[in-house]
């Protein structure tokens, strides 16, 4: 807050001496709106920032929820905590248990997920897939993630 009433105090009295600077008068209204404008701008900070706040609040929310700390710049905790979530959604719309594997390419896009079955938890709760459904699982994930199905592997 103590920030920002400096940067208004500051902004005011640099404006006013580039009014009284402005050597002709018709000069000095285009002035005036261009301080207008950014005046406006640096009077509504605070207002810009508590937006932008949300969206750090959102994504601590969802560190929280993964249960890991996001760095920047850590390629491996963004990977893992993907890894999670393509499980959790496979777990949570098809009832399988499975270990999700991303690989990168140099570029850190998805070049391929590897989707390992724990075909021992299926036999134990007795649920039998085939070739199709497996070939659904890819579909979905490949839908919900925005990749080619045939980049997706179920082993």
């Amino acid at each position: 807050m103590l920030e920002w009433i400096k940067n208004v105090v500051i902004c005011s009295i640099l404006f006013s001496v580039m009014l009284h600077i402005a050597p002709d008068p018709k000069m000095r209204r285009y002035i005036q709106t261009a301080v207008g404008f950014v005046m406006m701008i640096v009077v509504l900070t605070p207002v810009i920032k508590l937006a932008v706040s949300d969206e750090q609040i959102l994504f601590n929310v969802y560190e929280e929820s993964i249960g890991m700390e996001i760095n920047a710049g850590d390629d491996d905790v963004y990977v893992n905590s993907m890894e999670l979530v393509i499980e959790q959604f496979v777990a949570d719309r098809y009832g399988v248990d499975v270990k999700a594997d991303i690989t990168l390419t140099e570029n850190m896009e998805i070049d391929s997920i590897g989707l390992a079955v724990d075909y021992r938890e299926m036999n134990r709760e007795g649920i039998s897939m085939n070739e199709n459904d497996f070939k659904g699982i890819a579909d979905a994930v490949a839908s919900e993630y925005g990749i080619s199905a045939d980049r997706i592997i179920i082993m």
